[in-house]
């Protein structure tokens, strides 16, 4: 669906490694029957069994002309003689419950639009509340529609740069991301920039780590690097389990769950660091790019502080955030998390189901995220909980015995139960059972308890398209980014700063490397956290929604 934008076609294809998109706005050439054959020839003969093809629902040949899905059936089983199969998706692809991302965006652009409007007057002009980066925003409304409306016109002329410009920044890079890793090329035709760049997970697997790797292993070799990953975390570092990887080796990796690179928490040491220096020079690492949370970031600070004593280190690195405790400073989000929130919304869903039928229930969900409370605050918005828990809101006893009367009132009003969301570490002695027991003696009878410790199940499996597709663009950001830093370096001689040791992350609406030793003095190593963290400023907003306000 989408009818003439391209967005929901153009996503679908890099979350799924789809072999071939068409989309209006970036129509393919009139002779695209010969370069979708070619294409999905080249992909059976590198080994892949099954070809996917998504299609746009207003796609178009760069001459106008529509392309439909039964005419690119029909071109693929009369040229190539595949069996082919045609799905139409419809109105399925709206969805059922929504995902934790458009609860979540539901509720702040309702915040946010509300309050607009108390601030207008007769004079305002009217507006558009939208999302960039992870900010609300205000767009005037004549704007949006002149955009639109400019959109269409390009088309109608035939000016696809121009309809690509006005579909905004995502979009084009999504396009450029698409048309990066859509190229199949031999790497004898790539001119070789006679790079090594290292690809390695710390900390815990999380979703998207995977579509990471895959895109940096990719880009690597289109811009002409020779791409090695490294395997079982910072053991295999030391150990010296280093892999030169080709681009079949991570085929079909984007939509996978975990960590095929193998992901631990352990930290460089006094033992371990000589191994890692001589491993770097053993294979003539130049780059190094690191995923992982916030172990990941501990570890290029590591390295970066031994650079004196270790030539080894003395080259390009970079850390792309992925943790599903969203508790790395330098940026506003890390991979995984969406995934993680859809997930325990999925369960909370299910438990709050499982009180039809019960009267005065109230439950207290326990969520990871060892000492952040984001994914505890995140998901009891998007889940509708009435409280949430955490460790940067500190809470006592008499909070406790206060929110057992707010329930009670609640339940009063006819609510027949009560949701709590709890941080893991939220306090080392009010523990999720003693919550209980506390509820359970105050109460008098008044209701009855459950707790539920969600515990693994919400990394999530496989990951989220949201999570794949930040996975593929923080990959290939990266290594173009490392590529700059190593060509500048072979200029000068090897000449290193702190800007070559840097945290990629969402800042505002931009995505900036910061370097890692400016990010160890906004970091609190002992409990792993970010000294500043923005979504404590949507607190408020969940004591509002959960009508405590």
């Amino acid at each position: 669906m989408g009818r003439h934008c391209g967005y929901l076609a153009l996503a679908a294809s890099l979350a799924l490694d789809a072999d071939f998109c068409f989309i209006p706005e970036w129509p393919p050439p009139a002779r695209w029957q010969q370069i979708l054959c070619k294409k999905l020839k080249q992909m059976r003969e590198d080994g892949n069994r099954v070809n996917i093809v998504i299609v746009a629902e207003g796609a178009i040949d760069q001459n106008g002309t529509a392309i439909s899905s039964e005419m690119i059936k029909d071109v693929i089983k009369n040229n190539l003689k595949y069996d082919t199969r045609v799905t139409i998706l419809g109105h399925i692809q709206r969805g059922g419950s929504p995902s934790a991302f458009d609860r979540l965006l539901g509720c702040r652009m309702g915040v946010e639009a509300t309050v607009a409007l108390m601030e207008m007057d007769d004079k305002t002009e009217p507006c558009v509340v939208s999302i960039a980066g992870n900010q609300m925003v205000r767009i005037p409304l004549m704007k949006c529609v002149e955009r639109t409306k400019a959109v269409k016109r390009a088309m109608d002329q035939k000016d696809w740069a121009t309809a690509l410009e006005y579909r905004g920044h995502s979009f084009r890079r999504n396009v450029e991301m698409y048309r990066t890793l859509n190229k199949i090329r031999k790497p004898g035709k790539i001119r070789s920039e006679g790079f090594n760049i290292a690809i390695i997970n710390v900390g815990s697997p999380s979703g998207g780590c995977n579509a990471a790797v895959a895109s940096c292993v990719r880009t690597a070799i289109l811009q002409g690097c020779t791409p090695y990953c490294i395997f079982n975390s910072n053991d295999g570092f030391a150990s010296g389990l280093f892999q030169k990887m080709t681009w079949n080796d991570v085929s079909l990796w984007s939509a996978e769950g975990g960590s095929f690179l193998g992901a631990q928490r352990t930290l460089p040491d006094s033992t371990t660091l000589p191994l890692m220096a001589t491993n770097l020079e053993r294979y003539n690492i130049h780059g190094l790019i690191i995923i992982g949370g916030f172990d990941a970031f501990h570890t290029c600070l590591i390295f970066a502080q031994n650079r004196e004593q270790y030539p080894a280190f003395r080259i390009p690195m970079s850390v792309i955030p992925s943790t599903i405790n969203n508790n790395v400073p330098g940026t506003a989000f890390t991979l995984g998390t969406d995934t993680s929130l859809n997930e325990i919304c999925k369960t909370i869903d299910k438990i709050k189901q499982s009180a039809t039928g019960h009267k005065r229930r109230v439950f207290i969900i326990e969520t990871m995220g060892n000492y952040c409370g984001y994914l505890a605050t995140l998901s009891a918005m998007a889940s509708g909980a009435d409280a949430a828990y955490i460790y940067e809101e500190i809470f006592n006893v008499h909070e406790l015995v206060s929110n057992v009367r707010v329930i009670l009132e609640k339940m009063e009003t006819g609510a027949q139960r009560y949701l709590v969301v709890r941080s893991e570490k939220a306090s080392e002695n009010y523990t999720s059972e003693f919550i209980r027991q506390l509820f359970t003696e105050e109460c008098k009878g008044a209701f009855s308890t459950r707790t539920n410790v969600l515990g693994h199940t919400q990394q999530g499996g496989n990951p989220s398209p949201f999570d794949r597709l930040f996975g593929a663009k923080l990959g290939a950001k990266a290594v173009v980014h490392l590529l700059g830093q190593m060509r500048e370096m072979k200029r000068s001689g090897g000449h290193y700063h702190p800007g070559t040791a840097t945290l990629q992350g969402l800042i505002g609406k931009h995505v900036c490397m910061t370097p890692v030793q400016e990010l160890a003095d906004d970091a609190d190593f002992l409990h792993r956290l970010p000294m500043e963290q923005w979504w404590m400023k949507l607190r408020p907003l969940l004591r509002i929604l959960a009508r405590h306000a």
